[in-house]
């Protein structure tokens, strides 16, 4: 039996909180710890954890706010576990996610671990699945950069990366901390997959990823630069250059900037890009872009 570290990092997260949690109470696997970081929320958030009636859930009040990869490493640091997982406050787990993956782990002693997953749309409640297609394991740096697959909701660590290896996420990052991180891991570690969707992860048009598109296209530039030191990286710097292309169409689209988008779909290389960017520029209004988001 292993520990089981479960990370939550709140800032203002009552809409969907009793549901997150619930969905770890219910977990099959039952040896595990919840770490909640409140983030000096001002909202009911406390409220609703403290009603919890469970040893196992341990409540943290930030003294200061920070970004979120910054909360991440505060909240590892107060963790026990063996493994360390992680769960937002607006997503949920399936009650055998645990069971899986901690089952995985023994069996073939990899210390990182991620899953397919389901997407609920919010907005008309139809949940899909991400990735119809078995998903990449062993050494997926590559397969990273061209499409990054590994939802932080299933993602699976070895506790040890980050207390005796010093991995963390990078507190520059507030928005693509996850993509930053599992990157670096995919360079020195072979990850597994739990191909079987086991987690859901809710997209609505709060998502942080959403709401701070500008910030997430700046970071992905810093970090594409950052990475350019490395001149065998060069080469593989076009699937960024992509994804900022993307991100920079939808953040325009938007904000109702529909003419200066028609650039970014002009210059995409990607083809499977270039014709999504087309569906969401002729068919698809702001309040059904939520469907088509996933990228």
């Amino acid at each position: 039996m292993h520990l089981i570290s479960i990370i939550m990092n709140c800032y203002n997260g009552e809409k969907y909180l009793h549901d997150s949690i619930s969905s770890v109470i219910n977990q099959k696997y039952k040896f595990w710890e919840l770490i909640f970081w409140d983030n000096q929320s001002n909202d009911n958030s406390k409220e609703i954890f403290l009603n919890f009636n469970d040893d196992r859930l341990k409540y943290f009040y930030a003294k200061e706010f920070t970004n979120l990869s910054q909360a991440r490493n505060l909240a590892i640091d107060k963790s026990i576990g063996e493994l360390i997982t992680f769960l937002d406050v607006d997503d949920v787990w399936d009650d055998n996610k645990l069971l899986h993956q901690q089952r995985l782990y023994a069996e073939n002693g990899t210390k990182i671990i991620y899953s397919n997953y389901r997407i609920l749309n919010e907005r008309n409640n139809i949940t899909s699945i991400y990735s119809k297609s078995r998903l990449p394991e062993g050494y997926i740096s590559n397969y990273l950069l061209k499409n990054y697959c590994v939802g932080l909701v299933t993602l699976m660590i070895e506790s040890g990366i980050f207390k005796k290896e010093k991995y963390f996420f990078s507190s520059k990052y507030s928005v693509i901390g996850d993509f930053d991180l599992v990157f670096r891991l995919s360079q020195k570690y072979k990850i597994a997959c739990y191909q079987s969707p086991i987690c859901t992860l809710r997209k609505h048009l709060s998502n942080d990823s959403l709401i701070s598109l500008p910030k997430q296209i700046n970071e992905l530039e810093l970090w594409k630069t950052e990475n350019q030191l490395d001149s065998l990286f060069n080469k593989k710097i076009i699937h960024i250059d992509n994804k900022i292309n993307y991100l920079k169409f939808i953040n325009l689209i938007l904000n109702n900037k529909r003419i200066n988008s028609m650039k970014y779909i002009f210059f995409q290389k990607n083809y499977l890009i270039k014709f999504k960017m087309i569906l969401i520029f002729f068919f698809i209004r702001k309040n059904y872009f939520l469907k088509f988001s996933k990228s």
